[in-house]
């Protein structure tokens, strides 16, 4: 979670708001929506934007309803999963349903039930179970005995999970017309080309001029300050879409929705698609926000020392060639391991943590030295400065000397320095350890 004043983003949401004022035509059912909530568009929060995203959903199957489709997908759940261009424009929208039975029905019978005579006509019969609308939606229509086979192969990838993804254009062209329609009026209002031009009073330069923090928020590896050199030479993080613009251009220029973020970590994600879509069709976001107070991991390990059944005490001998082997915690949210996963920073597998912080381990022992280098001998002579000459030096005295020398390297505010994160939980794990 970003540490901005609260002032602070006040006033960039107002320069926000103002910068923006021209709302979407109101030309067919879409428009009028994304006009009526233009406001909540530009400056919501980001369970604001979660909510005008189902809101759209919405219209999406208030309009199937009203076109003659399916009677199998009507009233289902429905959202936007895809965007199919040629030649850089627009031509068709993806769909995505949750899945009819009748459907899934037919699916499983390929998968389980496909060889002898006898499975062809139980996945023959569950095919005639599907009505025939469906069938032209899916273009299996003219699918027969004999084609079976192939449209399994063919649709490997269309059976998996629980949703069927259709073209819009197989629905009704109307309806496609309609979201293309809309898609480019999005480019227009919330054109995010426009915003990155630094000739304008207000832009992305002054954007993360005001909410730009220290360290990505993402990995809190890189450092992702704007630089000023004068008003002719300046350098600014670059600005991630947290909602991708090219899935749904009317977050292009939302406040909460751009994200600055080091280079590594926008080119990792690049247009993931963060939206998640429970059985009930409500959606969420599958990797933390920034801006999310819920998602905020300051008060949760999350990384820990996998080889710390030996015994710890090594990793502060000086003289040791043990390497500090870093590990995920059990029983993380998915949002957090998903982040990692995405950001290629850290994943579980069967010979270790793979990603970018598993080889941040030399930093973990340069922060560790600040006790390692310190013979027992030299924290005597230190502790003796703080005792009475006639006073015993005991083990525990060391022993509080050094933990009070670790507490000094441990990060008091982890997203503000780099690594920040990764350091307070292994550094703080190894502070309970040492007696």
């Amino acid at each position: 979670m970003f540490l901005i004043n609260n002032a602070t983003i006040i006033d960039a949401i107002k320069k926000h708001k103002a910068h923006f004022n021209q709302r979407p035509s109101q030309i067919n059912i879409y428009t009028v929506y994304l006009s009526r909530n233009f406001e909540e568009i530009i400056t919501g929060t980001p369970e604001t934007l979660l909510k005008i995203l189902n809101g759209f959903f919405d219209k999406i199957k208030d309009d199937l309803i009203s076109l003659p489709i399916s009677d199998q997908l009507k009233h289902k759940y429905v959202h936007i999963s895809g965007i199919k261009k040629k030649s850089g424009k627009i031509i068709d929208v993806e769909l995505t349903f949750e899945c009819p039975i009748s459907l899934r029905s037919f699916w499983d019978a390929l998968d389980n039930h496909l060889g002898t005579n006898a499975n062809i006509d139980y996945a023959i019969q569950a095919l005639d179970n599907i009505d025939y609308q469906l069938k032209c939606h899916l273009d299996i229509h003219t699918l027969n005995r004999q084609k079976l086979s192939e449209y399994k192969r063919k649709s490997k990838n269309l059976r998996s999970g629980k949703t069927v993804t259709i073209l819009a254009s197989k629905l009704n062209p109307y309806l496609n017309e309609r979201l293309i329609t809309c898609y480019v009026e999005c480019k227009a209002v919330f054109d995010y080309d426009l915003f990155r031009e630094k000739s304008l009073e207000w832009c992305a330069y002054s954007l993360t001029k005001y909410v730009a923090p220290r360290i990505c928020p993402y990995c809190n590896r890189n450092f992702t300050p704007v630089v000023v050199i004068d008003k002719n030479d300046e350098a600014r993080p670059e600005l991630d879409h947290f909602i991708p613009k090219s899935l749904f251009p009317m977050f292009a220029v939302s406040f909460y929705n751009l994200i600055p973020a080091c280079h590594n970590c926008n080119h990792a994600k690049g247009n993931y698609n963060v939206i998640n879509i429970d059985a009930r069709g409500n959606l969420s976001y599958n990797i933390s926000h920034p801006y999310l107070v819920e998602d905020d991991l300051s008060e949760r390990k999350v990384f820990t020392i996998k080889n710390k059944a030996q015994d710890i005490g090594i990793f502060f001998d000086y003289n040791s060639q043990e390497k500090l082997q870093i590990a995920l915690e059990p029983n993380l949210p998915f949002k957090v391991t998903n982040s990692l996963s995405i950001y290629k920073l850290a994943v579980a597998t069967e010979n270790g943590l793979e990603g970018y912080y598993s080889h941040h381990d030399k930093e973990l022992i340069t922060s560790l030295n600040m006790v390692r280098k310190y013979p027992d001998t030299a924290i005597e002579s230190i502790v003796k400065l703080f005792k009475e000459e006639q006073q015993i030096i005991t083990p525990q005295s060391i022993g509080n000397l050094k933990r009070s020398l670790l507490q000094m390297v441990i990060p008091e505010n982890a997203k503000e320095e780099t690594l920040g994160k990764l350091k307070k939980d292994i550094l703080t794990e190894l502070l309970m350890h040492l007696i």
